[in-house]
């Protein structure tokens, strides 16, 4: 892809100020300018700067910037790039994108701002072959799309998932033929908000958890990363399908299908204080990791297996308790309106 000069950009910039949008082609061209292993990229990191250049992309940002100020959007959110990885002059990515970046940042939607996806392949093979096609490894969709596709699992089983992953803002919908990954969530429910990022728990290990079971041993946890392996753990044993975004802040959801959406809501109504507490009065941990993982505070040696099995139990037989409860008071019901009926 040949790379755009000062007076195309400007041109361009002309074009979203008054049009308030460019063409896909155009948004590549501009975020590939942008990408690490540009040669413009190179050359500044060896003081061959283009000022030129820069101060035309400058304003591109800017005008871009205005634009998602003012509510709009299109193919120009495309070219922004969250971050500077791979940029040897980090400050020149930095100097450049900045004004759109913040008001990405500040403005955006989660269809602006989710830079990893993941597809539990128990979803995956629900979906249809189009979309299918969307996690298979598409050249067009990896190169000129700024995204990393990987299928983490075995190929001959339901276990694994597959994760997009990019820099580039508005995954969610950036088309690849006609379609958009934004299609995949029309049907779903979010489920569960977490903060992976924030917990001592990676990005894989949770999905790793939650598609293929198992629970790892882990040297330091932290409250927030106990509680996510046990919502993964199951996600994994309740054999429910879902998918998570990540967004550029860190905040991640889980989404789901609507049947599996009462059991995990009764999973999530049981106070992880009454989980700690069962895990002391056992043995299982003493008072001062009880405190500490109440308090979120990093704890070393911490028995995670036993814990996490130990939750599980008693979260199954409280879900189970409700469950007969709910089944019980709507058969009460059911009863009440018979009579009713038949005064």
């Amino acid at each position: 892809m040949k790379n755009l000069d000062a007076d195309t950009i400007l041109q361009l910039t002309k074009k979203l100020e008054i049009q308030n949008d460019i063409s896909l082609e155009e948004a590549d061209q501009l975020f590939s300018l942008m990408s690490p292993h540009n040669d413009f990229v190179d050359e500044a990191a060896n003081y061959k700067i283009d000022y030129e250049l820069v101060d035309a992309l400058k304003g591109w940002y800017c005008a871009a910037a205005d634009k998602i100020k003012n509510g709009h959007r299109g193919n120009f959110v495309f070219t922004i790039r969250f971050n500077n990885h791979g940029f040897v002059d980090w400050n020149l990515w930095y100097t450049i994108q900045s004004p759109a970046i913040d008001a990405i940042m500040r403005y955006g939607g989660a269809e602006d701002l989710c830079k990893v996806f993941v597809v539990d392949k128990k979803m995956y093979v629900s979906f249809s072959s189009y979309l299918q096609g969307l996690f298979r490894l598409n050249q067009r969709f990896e190169e000129r799309g700024g995204v990393s596709i990987k299928h983490i699992g075995r190929d001959n089983d339901t276990g694994g998932f597959y994760k997009l992953k990019t820099n580039r803002a508005g995954l969610l919908l950036y088309p690849v033929e006609t379609h958009t990954i934004s299609e995949i969530m029309k049907p779903l429910r979010p489920a569960a908000v977490m903060w992976l990022s924030n917990s001592l728990i990676t990005y894989n290990r949770f999905f790793e958890m939650a598609s293929m079971g198992g629970i790892p041993e882990t040297r330091i946890v932290s409250g927030g990363g106990v509680k996510q392996h046990i919502l993964a753990a199951f996600i994994s044993r309740k054999n429910i399908p879902y998918i998570v975004a990540i967004d550029a802040k860190n905040k991640s959801v889980l989404f789901t299908e609507e049947q599996y959406i009462p059991i995990i809501k009764k999973a999530k109504e049981i106070p992880f204080e009454d989980l700690v507490n069962d895990a002391v009065d056992k043995s299982i941990i003493n008072t001062r990791m009880a405190k500490n993982l109440l308090d979120n505070n990093h704890i070393k040696d911490f028995p995670i297996k036993k814990f996490v099995e130990n939750s599980m139990k008693i979260m199954y037989d409280i879900i189970k308790l409700k469950t007969e409860w709910e089944s019980t008071r709507k058969s009460v019901e059911n009863e009440k309106i018979w009579l009713e009926e038949i005064r």
